[in-house]
């Protein structure tokens, strides 16, 4: 359970010292890894508003680190590496070394084609094996954070943010379900089940409001989590549902952000969903 908490390193840091290296890493690449860090183990002490808006702050960052192909200083330490590519080895071999999916590789590096992965091509890779993960949804803050902790000897105390996403939650007669949980399963462009009239609507049918992805959660020997998972949402604009209670109980996501959810957090990934 100590992993699902954020630990503070520093008792006596305080929003000015973390603020300060955010706003450094804006200019200085060399910052981000120490702001990220900083900003991570700061958060778990924190709540309401000033949590929200320090995982607002940590997320760029956390996208440069871990959803973009520069090569940040430090990041290492994070489990994120350059891998040069061998003499007749296959994007599965490296998909298997590292325990990262073909999507991951995508967002890493742009202009990956894994049809024409040569020797000595240079990819960035974030070392999935070496990393613990969680799933934490803040569910009166409309907030998802994808939180890691590395193994390794210059690895940070605590857990680091890879991601703060802005979710829609469940309705007031159709809550979220609090708990904890797992990744039962992932599908690309599934169909859909209408849970008002139970019709099945086909993947390619516009009706179909899931965005093309579908991350589900796994029920529980209770139950509590019986048909809940994270999604896209075509359904309407998405200042209609976005940061607001709204649906059967799903977590909906922008399609850019459920496309990088899909693409990071494997089967199995625990998820805590809390209030």
């Amino acid at each position: 359970m100590r992993f699902l908490l954020i630990l503070s390193i520093a008792a006596s840091l305080c929003a000015a010292s973390y603020d300060d290296l955010i706003d450094a890493a804006g200019s200085d690449p060399a910052q981000v890894v120490p702001a990220l860090i900083a900003g991570s183990q700061a958060l778990g002490g924190l709540e309401g508003a000033a949590a929200v808006r320090l995982a607002d702050r940590l997320e760029p960052l956390a996208r440069r680190v871990f959803r973009s192909n520069e090569a940040i200083p430090g990041a290492a330490s994070l489990g994120v590496r350059e891998h040069l590519v061998a003499s007749g080895e296959s994007p599965r071999a490296i998909m298997k070394r590292y325990a990262i999916s073909d999507s991951a590789l995508k967002l890493l590096n742009p202009s990956y084609d894994d049809r024409r992965l040569g020797a000595g091509a240079r990819l960035k890779v974030v070392d999935f094996s070496t990393l613990r993960l969680a799933l934490v949804v803040a569910r009166s803050s409309y907030r998802s954070v994808l939180l890691a902790k590395p193994s390794g000897a210059d690895a940070p105390a605590g857990p680091v943010v890879i991601a703060a996403w802005k979710v829609g939650v469940g309705a007031a007669d159709s809550p979220t379900p609090l708990g904890a949980s797992t990744i039962k399963l992932k599908a690309r462009n599934p169909e859909w089940t209408h849970p008002d009239t139970g019709e099945v609507i086909a993947p390619d049918d516009p009706r179909n409001i899931l965005g093309g992805y579908w991350v589900a959660v796994d029920p529980g020997a209770d139950g509590t989590f019986k048909g809940i998972g994270f999604h896209g949402y075509t359904g309407a604009p998405s200042d209609h549902w976005l940061e607001q209670d709204g649906s059967h109980g799903c977590l909906r996501m922008l399609q850019d952000d459920i496309h990088a959810l899909y693409a990071l957090v494997p089967v199995g990934t625990r998820v805590v969903v809390r209030d």
